[in-house]
């Protein structure tokens, strides 16, 4: 089966899945296709944005419907990336763990360093340092090889 292939069946048939195992292959499809759908998303809005707002007329639901397949991508990459943890042996509940300092490196971006004097700049440095370090971290484990045979999250996924 073909990367995009791969990565649209994840996203349609196991998009609400947390259980079970999810190779390599299968997250990595996944991936070049949240990289593609934005893109994709992008260049139909600017098309079809004045066509769209012009129906709705400074409506909100023009947002709201803008927004729900983001909110879908969302939760299918989250179940996707807790059964690659159950292929590597790790309950899905680390990637709450694994993404905790990463949101808040992203939260330096939104108050950025010095509002609160020194002890917010440290906390910042901190966010920072464990940020990077647990993506980093988080990234090297989406490329190790899964738990050979069964594990007690099921059987190892088929590649391609």
């Amino acid at each position: 089966m073909g990367l995009l292939k791969t990565g649209f069946a994840c996203f349609t048939t196991k998009a609400f899945t947390f259980s079970g195992r999810s190779s390599r292959y299968e997250y990595w499809s996944m991936l070049v296709i949240s990289i593609l759908f934005p893109l994709l998303y992008l260049v139909l809005g600017i098309f079809l944005g004045p066509i769209l707002s012009s129906v709705f007329k400074g409506s909100k639901s023009l947002i709201y419907i803008m927004s729900l397949p983001f909110i879908l991508f969302v939760i299918a990459s989250i179940s996707l990336s807790c059964r690659r943890l159950h292929d590597l042996g790790y309950s899905g509940w680390l990637y709450p763990m694994l993404t905790a300092c990463v949101i808040g490196f992203g939260t330096l971006f939104v108050f950025p360093f010095g509002i609160g004097g020194m002890a917010h700049d440290l906390i910042g440095v901190v966010y920072v340092f464990f940020g990077i370090l647990q993506a980093v971290m988080f990234l090297a484990m989406m490329f190790k090889k899964g738990e050979s045979g069964g594990n007690k999250y099921g059987f190892e996924p088929r590649v391609g």
